[in-house]
């Protein structure tokens, strides 16, 4: 199965990026495929395509992350583009949550190194993917000038790991286990 752990944002912050993605393709976005809201989350490391037969040991894990970690509060901040705005093949909006998604993820990866899963060798970048440059797409990098989001607040109560099927119009994600943020403060 092809996989990925991802922290989830509520639904009122999906609609709110949601809306955010309609006027960034209404204001030169046309040549970006926006991700549809409900898909809209953090992710902490991209597995690929794992057996199926991984996922309890990777379930398993996570649990044991999210049981050192409580719910916190996180700030959207700003948009911005991968690989920069000049060139953008990805469109992000910004999380301000004091490291506290980087530490998270920095578990995430001690804990399935310890079963094998490869590091990231890309350093983390706490953002919400709101949409991917098509193939020859153009985006106006005045866009991301000209459009802005609200600083709205969220909380972050769970680790998810999350199948990704990919279809013609887009990947759909299903929750293989989600791992609630339990630890004491």
């Amino acid at each position: 199965m092809r996989a990925f752990i991802a922290l989830p944002v509520a639904a009122d912050i999906q609609r709110l990026l949601g809306e955010g993605c309609r006027k960034l393709a209404d204001a030169g976005g046309t040549g970006m495929r926006w991700v549809a809201p409900a898909q809209i989350h953090l992710t902490l490391k991209f597995l690929g395509d794992i057996d199926d037969a991984a996922a309890p040991a990777v379930s398993e894990r996570l649990s044991a992350v999210a049981g050192r970690f409580s719910p916190w509060s996180a700030r959207l901040h700003g948009l911005g583009a991968f690989p920069n705005p000049s060139s953008p093949r990805v469109v992000w909006a910004g999380i301000d949550d004091d490291g506290r998604s980087a530490a998270v993820q920095a578990e995430v990866e001690d804990a399935l190194a310890r079963i094998a899963i490869a590091r990231e060798s890309r350093p983390f970048a706490p953002h919400l993917t709101l949409g991917r440059r098509r193939p020859g797409g153009a985006f106006r990098r005045e866009t991301l000038r000209e459009i802005s989001i609200e600083p709205a607040e969220f909380t972050i109560d769970r680790l998810v790991l999350f199948q990704s099927t990919l279809t013609p119009s887009g990947a759909v994600h299903r929750e293989v286990s989600v791992h609630m943020l339990v630890a004491r403060a």
